[in-house]
């Protein structure tokens, strides 16, 4: 038979009845130039329905009727209850109605010239489509572990600094400095790191990360000095800074409806951290002392490392590189885990460019340099704050007296010079730390409900108003309570905004993004122990109401900031920037 076919495009289609029929408009080679004719069939390839097509003189299709539905020529031909699924009709192909054609059951094509080119899907559409399953699981467990470390190597700060007060006779800017330097090694190591994880990949950066480390960790246990300790730990810092791209790489691998979920889920090992190094060094300080709770701590990054090989890297990341074959390799062996297919079609990617996460792209435009400010001093605030409370947990608990209220120095005798925490200080820090699990649990339910910007706006007034209560001349129990409850609440507004930042920004500078505003908040982690350390023994009124002032004055930052990211895809690249923003500006 002679193929009358030249060109077109196949789609199926629905009528009023919800019945499926297949539609094609074609050019028939064995008439005249331009004579169009519109096909239907029913079913599977079954029989012609009948229809009517005119043209008018100059050859282009005049009104046709199909199954008695107007077809307006002023649509290209196309009727107005079509449904997408469109594939493209090879030349060639026969128009035998009684049949599939070119081995397709139907669709719709234009015979004005070519249909339009393969089907492209983005990642964030295949990840969508494989959903979540056994891949993100086993992401998930591997996550934990460096969510447990961080929490752990900085938990590990407010009860080794008492320790070395009273092993080495240290003073209290001495003790200071120890946790200030990890915080300084943070603040270098989180944008040069997030940098190098947008420019070489995530997975190399957090690969590197896991080893030092570990190194570092186990090294700082032979310190003789206290300056030894002083360098090991701001290395640890600087290493500390690009666990952070564990979260960027993981929300990559999240749909978007659970993406919140998921990323506040992990929060709950940062709280399994952190109660696991109290919990060492509940019992093993008194026996064996501060060299072995380190050594302890980093233990659970052998899992870790013995579990690296496990993580593709980033589909997100190859995308936006332009390199289309490993992101396709990353996606189906996301879909081989999950046992779920890919779309169909072909995968868009970007051109790769030279430079990509520059510092300058975070001002990229009105609206993103808006966000960037406002996300320096939120995150400065809340990384102030968090730490702020766990360092005064165990300088409250140290002290004996814990009427917090009451104006009182050193030489009263309510801030001694050695007080090592005690079995009863112990107990009280794991209750205190304990407050993140319920804390998680809200921000869980909460962040997919009112958003992600009033989560923490709630949370962060709450807990300025618990750290006010803190004036109050109370006992032990309630000055857990307290603490209990400001410890869960700055939790869960940190955990949000964790969520909020990698949402926020498109792939090309996520992890420089993440990175740097990480290290901007380790700033207020820096300055933190000058107040919950040093200030709090001279001036604890002052010192509490720096930290409740600022939860206050947060929440301002937070509810000016133009986008909300509640639902919203990842934005894939600089290019995008301009349309997620105007399609997601709340206030």
């Amino acid at each position: 038979m002679e193929p009358f076919v030249e060109y077109g495009q196949l789609q199926d289609n629905t009528d009023f009845t919800g019945a499926n029929y297949h539609s094609m408009n074609v050019r028939n080679s064995n008439k005249p130039d331009n004579k169009q004719e519109t096909h239907s069939y029913h079913g599977d390839g079954g029989t012609r329905a009948s229809h009517q097509s005119s043209e008018s003189a100059n050859g282009t299709p005049a009104n046709e009727t199909i199954n008695g539905v107007q077809n307006d020529p002023q649509n290209n031909g196309q009727l107005d209850f079509s449904t997408n699924n469109s594939r493209q009709l090879d030349k060639g192909d026969s128009g035998d109605g009684d049949k599939p054609m070119n081995g397709l059951e139907g669709g719709q094509a234009t015979a004005e010239g070519p249909g339009p080119g393969p089907v492209e899907f983005t990642v964030e559409e295949a990840i969508d489509q494989l959903g979540f399953g056994r891949f993100q699981i086993q992401f998930t467990l591997i996550d934990s572990v460096l969510h447990m470390t961080e929490s752990g190597e900085l938990m590990l700060l407010s009860i080794l600094g008492p320790e070395l007060v009273c092993t080495w006779q240290l003073e209290h800017w001495q003790k200071a400095i120890i946790s200030t330097v990890v915080f300084f090694g943070y603040l270098l190591g989180a944008p040069l790191l997030g940098k190098f994880a947008d420019k070489f990949g995530r997975r190399k950066i957090l690969n590197i990360v896991g080893v030092c480390l570990f190194y570092y960790g186990v090294l700082t246990t032979f310190s003789p000095t206290l300056i030894w300790i002083i360098i090991l730990r701001g290395i640890v810092g600087a290493c500390i800074g690009g666990v952070g791209q564990v979260n960027v790489l993981y929300s990559e691998f999240l749909p978007s409806k659970v993406r919140g979920f998921w990323l506040t889920v992990v929060s709950f090992f940062w709280v399994i951290g952190a109660v696991y190094v109290t919990a060492v060094g509940l019992f093993v300080m008194p026996t064996l002392g501060w060299r072995y709770v380190v050594f302890i701590t980093g233990l659970p990054l052998l899992i870790y490392i013995a579990c690296t090989y496990i993580l593709p890297e980033s589909a997100h990341y190859y995308a936006a590189c332009g390199k289309r074959e490993e992101a396709m390799a990353t996606l189906k062996k996301v879909s081989e885990v999950n046992k779920k297919p890919l779309p169909e079609g072909t995968l868009k990617v970007g051109v790769q460019e030279d430079q990509r996460g520059t510092f300058g792209d975070l001002f990229l435009d009105k609206t993103t340099s808006i966000t960037t400010v406002l996300l320096v001093f939120i995150w400065f605030s809340m990384q102030f704050v968090y730490y702020g409370v766990i360092l005064l947990s165990s300088e409250l608990f140290a002290k004996g007296n814990v009427c917090a209220g009451a104006e009182q120095n050193a030489a009263s005798g309510c801030f001694e010079s050695c007080q090592s925490l005690t079995s009863p200080d112990y107990v009280s820090l794991i209750w205190t730390t304990l407050a993140e699990f319920p804390g998680a649990l809200i921000t869980l339910i909460i962040i997919d409900i009112i958003g992600r910007k009033k989560t923490m706006v709630v949370q962060s007034i709450i807990t300025g108003i618990f750290i006010f209560m803190l004036f109050m001349c109370t006992s032990r129990f309630w000055l857990t309570v307290y603490l209990f409850v400001a410890r869960g609440m700055i939790g869960g507004a940190l955990q949000t905004v964790h969520v909020y930042t990698p949402e926020v920004y498109p792939t090309h500078m996520r992890g420089l993004a993440y990175g740097t505003l990480k290290s901007m908040g380790k700033t207020g982690s820096m300055v933190t122990p000058f107040f919950a350390q040093m200030l709090l023994h001279t001036s604890p009124k002052l010192t509490l109401s720096v930290y409740a002032g600022l939860c206050f004055v947060s929440c301002i930052f937070i509810m000016l900031l133009p986008i909300e990211t509640k639902g919203r895809k990842l934005l894939s690249s600089v290019k995008t920037v301009d349309a997620g923003i105007s399609g997601n500006i709340q206030t």
